[in-house]
């Protein structure tokens, strides 16, 4: 079966919503991590080749191009987390990204895939906010996330199950509440040629479960 929670998109607000691109596209990048798409490649750059023993980014404009393999601790403390087309953000192992006061957006033409938690890594998002994604949070069955306070706007998915390799199919949230899921304009259009379910223009469903 499949758990649909649907979105409600107010198109009259259209005209007057302003996007974190749109707040924050203009601030100079004080961190770049990943090189820029190349024809089509994507760059691939693990945590530990940056901070052996992970880190906490505290009030930066952080540029992340291609995937960035989460092998250590992530932490985001007040940040603006600009993400190329297709950039995502995947845990490896028991490592855990950590967010707080935080946003995520794209200021490109096409979506970022989103923050995506294998096997057992974990997350931690307090009053963030994520915009543009593909799937904003993915998880594993083995994975699980602490999200409150946090809004999902303009996202294709807000959150999503992955790989059910344990035989079962759900979403392991300990602590989720007061969060947001909107559709405050139009979204920019998919990256991934072939999503499922399909892309049809405007965001899909809040939380989404199959």
């Amino acid at each position: 079966g499949v758990i649909f929670i649907p979105m409600v998109c107010f198109f009259f607000f259209f005209c007057f919503s302003q996007t974190l691109c749109d707040l924050h596209g203009n601030e100079a990048v004080t961190l770049t991590i990943g090189a820029p798409i190349n024809q089509g490649q994507q760059s691939i750059t693990f945590l530990s080749s940056l901070y052996p023993n992970g880190t906490t980014l505290q009030n930066q404009k952080i540029q992340i191009n291609g995937i960035l393999k989460i092998d250590r601790l992530l932490i985001f403390d007040n940040c603006r987390v600009q993400l190329e087309q297709g950039a995502q953000l995947i845990t490896e192992g028991a490592n855990t990204v950590a967010a707080g006061s935080t946003n995520f957006y794209t200021c490109d033409k096409k979506m970022w895939k989103g923050i995506y938690l294998k096997d057992e890594g974990g997350a931690v998002l307090l009053n963030c906010e994520i915009e543009d994604a593909e799937a904003a949070l993915t998880l594993d069955d083995g994975a699980s996330a602490i999200v409150n306070g946090t809004i999902f706007d303009r996202n294709h998915i807000g959150i999503r199950n992955g790989d059910a390799s344990l035989g079962q199919t759900g979403l392991n949230l300990p602590f989720f509440g007061n969060n947001t899921f909107q559709c405050s304009s139009l979204p920019v259009f998919r990256f991934s040629s072939g999503l499922d379910p399909a892309f049809p223009g405007w965001s899909y469903a809040g939380i989404y479960v199959n």
